[in-house]
């Protein structure tokens, strides 16, 4: 229950092609969950971020904890430009297999902005949301 639970929607968990067939025969919930699928809707989706590495004073990867905001990074007049929160950072770790990086689950609102970043005590650490939830894969899996 830290990055979905049992309040949130298939649209909404970022695994919906993944987990749910919209084959399968009646279920509860079924219209429900075929129509955010037509129309592409949901009021937040999961998104992996991937997060520059920058390091404290003692050298640990500077990490966005659960419950952070996460900030549309860049200008502009969009939603989330004036520093106006876009999402929230579900659970996050550093990424052994990346190098060392941080890496995180976000709850993000709408349609999630390439660049985010979040404020780690007074730094601002610049992340890269995923096309998916996999952070690494194996080249042909």
């Amino acid at each position: 229950n830290l990055d979905f639970g049992i309040e949130s929607l298939p649209a909404e968990t970022g695994m919906m092609h993944d987990r749910v067939s919209l084959k399968k025969g009646c279920y509860l919930g079924q219209e429900v969950v075929a129509r955010m699928h037509a129309r592409n809707q949901a009021k937040q989706r999961l998104v992996g971020i991937v997060f520059e590495a920058i390091r404290d004073e003692i050298g640990i990867p500077m990490q966005p904890a659960t419950g952070m905001a996460v900030m549309k990074d860049g200008g502009g007049s969009d939603a989330g430009a004036s520093g106006d929160p876009i999402g929230v950072i579900t659970s996050s770790t550093v990424s052994p297999m990346l190098g060392a990086v941080p890496v995180a689950f976000a709850a993000i609102k709408g349609e999630a902005p390439v660049d985010v970043h979040c404020t780690v005590g007074t730094t601002t650490v610049r992340g890269r949301v995923q096309e998916g939830l996999a952070f690494w894969k194996r080249p042909g899996v």
